[in-house]
């Protein structure tokens, strides 16, 4: 399985709708049953199936070309190609003026070799994908169980299909590439036909989406990443199960949320505090995510990260483990959540995973805010305001996706500023 990072992703892709702008990616799963498929096969012959005919009539003691043409009910010219075949391959020779053949040594015994090759029953797997409803070549070891794609906070693709996967389904031309010819047998195995199939289990592809937008419409386009390549088939089929409004996306366009900066930052501050080394730029909501990997994968000295709320599509295995890295190589690191006193769209089993680090490590202060609105990431010598939910962008079941844009601040007189200012709310909130 050739997998792409959302860095890849954006790197590849971000263009690829002309005239729409990259506003998500979304890590998604599609649903595969795995089979068991009972074939009917032999091995390859290694004749084109009218030389063969001609080498059984033969053995069987047709001699005359006319005979021969007329058993086939052919006529006797279209025996040419054939018969010149052969006779350059040395099966047969031709007696008298050229209307009777034999089979030569050589040629009685490649017929009896033709003869001799029966048919055989193998049981094979197949990987069936239900989102575009037939046998594909994926590898049962790139599949991942129900419940670590719901742990992982996967958008499970919707299914061509409710009913169950029938005989007549399964196409042999997709199975033919799973078929091998066994011990003992020098040529590949040909299908002849499909017995029965078993479903041995259900499970899922992990895959990309990349969702775009025009601006206008509040409907995303997606397009579907499998295997690290755009898969057209999946995003015919999604599209004819109704696109992103089947999967409950949406895009709320600029002038329906107005961008307010979680930090209170103004750009001019940075020129009125003579921080002239500061840079600004403007990112967009696809590169938050991008950001957020970067900084628990390089930052050397400091992290800081404020969100209302904790999902634990965000806050898993791969965060915990990065995190963990950070705080062993003695990063700072301090973490802010919460808003209202319910916990409401907090994933209690998250905050749990990250209080056992905070017990463990000196260096990690994770801080129960009673009611936060402000959205930052800081590392290092930068940091990002917007109104992105850090560490809650993903397994929101309402798919929103907004098209304001995040300010990124770098330089080191402005970030200490601000990283001084959130600390103090943390220390005060603890």
């Amino acid at each position: 399985m050739s997998y792409l990072t959302d860095q890849d992703v954006a790197e590849r892709f971000r263009e690829a709708r002309p005239g729409r702008d990259l506003v998500a990616i979304e890590e998604a799963a599609i649903p595969v049953t795995v089979l068991r498929v009972l074939v009917s096969a032999q091995e390859e012959k290694p004749l084109p199936l009218l030389e063969e005919f001609v080498l059984r009539a033969l053995f069987n003691g047709i001699r005359e070309i006319g005979e021969v043409a007329s058993f086939l009910g052919l006529g006797a010219d279209q025996l040419d190609d054939a018969l010149i075949a052969q006779v350059q391959a040395g099966n047969i020779t031709y007696r008298g003026d050229g209307e009777v053949a034999t089979l030569t040594s050589r040629g009685k015994l490649a017929a009896i070799d033709l003869m001799s090759i029966s048919a055989i029953e193998q049981e094979i797997p197949a990987c069936f994908d239900r989102s575009i409803w037939r046998v594909t070549e994926y590898r049962e070891s790139d599949l991942i169980a129900k419940k670590a794609a719901r742990e992982q906070g996967l958008l499970v693709m919707p299914a061509a299909r409710t009913q169950h996967i029938e005989r007549e389904d399964l196409r042999l031309m997709d199975l033919e590439h799973l078929v091998s010819p066994g011990k003992g047998r020098a040529r590949r195995l040909q299908l002849l036909s499909i017995l029965r199939s078993r479903v041995t289990k259900h499970r899922y592809l992990p895959v990309k989406l990349a969702l775009f937008s025009d601006g206008v419409r509040t409907e995303p386009e997606i397009l579907v990443i499998v295997n690290g390549e755009e898969s057209f088939s999946h995003q015919r089929e999604l599209e004819s199960l109704g696109g992103a409004v089947a999967l409950g996306m949406k895009v709320e366009l600029p002038s329906a949320v107005p961008f307010v900066s979680s930090s209170n930052f103004e750009p001019q501050d940075v020129a009125d505090r003579g921080d002239d080394a500061a840079s600004i730029t403007q990112i967009g909501v696809f590169e938050h995510p991008l950001r957020l990997r970067a900084a628990l994968s390089s930052a050397q000295r400091r992290i800081l990260i404020i969100s209302p709320w904790i999902r634990r599509a965000v806050v898993n295995s791969q965060f915990l483990t990065d995190l963990e890295r950070r705080l062993k190589g003695g990063v700072d690191v301090q973490i802010g959540y919460g808003i209202g006193l319910d916990g409401a769209g907090t994933d209690q089993a998250a905050v749990d995973k990250l209080n056992v680090l905070a017990r463990t490590y000196l260096n990690f202060n994770f801080v129960r805010l009673p009611n936060t609105h402000a959205k930052i990431l800081i590392y290092d010598d930068l940091y990002i305001t917007s109104s992105f939910n850090w560490l809650s962008f993903r397994g929101d079941p309402k798919r929103t996706y907004r098209m304001e844009e995040g300010t990124l601040v770098e330089g080191v007189a402005q970030t200490d500023r601000v990283h001084a200012r959130y600390s103090r709310v943390l220390k005060d909130s603890q």
